[in-house]
């Protein structure tokens, strides 16, 4: 295949993935950084640009979905990149999860309610930014009392002061 029949079908690929659909999606960013794009980053700026795209597709009804972007954003995290890219990835991430955190409601599974912590915690290697915990936070304060399990599977991903801080609050 030349560089321009890969991009046609990758191409294909993007357009069929979506909600739902969206496990091809590691395989297609790493596949456009192996294609010739030009200047160096442009490549993994493309990959941003698509994942981005993609995770404004993300609610809470499919939390696999925000495991698969997500994980594919941190593959670039420790990639051999420019900074002006690199530090998109984290902010992205950071910003997919704040969004996703807002949609949770008491109607959402428990899967759905343990996802953004799960990722929160890799993601950000055990310290996550300030203002994810206080969204996730937020979140479960709109939980009705009887929905203690979900507190639970929540509280599991925390460190110790921020659970606290949520048991504490949402008492």
């Amino acid at each position: 295949y030349t560089p321009a029949a890969v991009e046609q079908l990758l191409q294909s690929y993007i357009d069929e993935a979506g909600p739902g659909r969206f496990t091809h999606v590691p395989q297609i960013t790493e596949v456009m950084c192996k294609l010739p794009f030009g200047a160096h980053g442009s490549a993994a700026n493309k990959a941003l640009k698509l994942l981005q795209r993609f995770g404004a597709q993300l609610t809470p009804d499919r939390p696999e979905d925000l495991k698969i972007i997500v994980e594919d954003l941190r593959s670039f995290m420790s990639s051999n990149i420019p900074p002006t890219v690199s530090e998109q990835f984290p902010r992205t991430i950071e910003s997919l999860l704040l969004a996703y955190c807002e949609a949770l409601t008491a109607q959402h599974t428990a899967d759905a309610w343990e996802m953004p912590g799960d990722l929160m915690k890799r993601a950000f290697n055990g310290q996550p930014p300030v203002v994810l915990l206080e969204q996730l936070q937020r979140s479960c304060l709109r939980l009705p009392l009887t929905s203690e399990k979900t507190l639970w599977v929540v509280f599991r991903h925390l460190s110790p002061d921020s659970g606290v801080t949520l048991v504490r609050t949402w008492l």
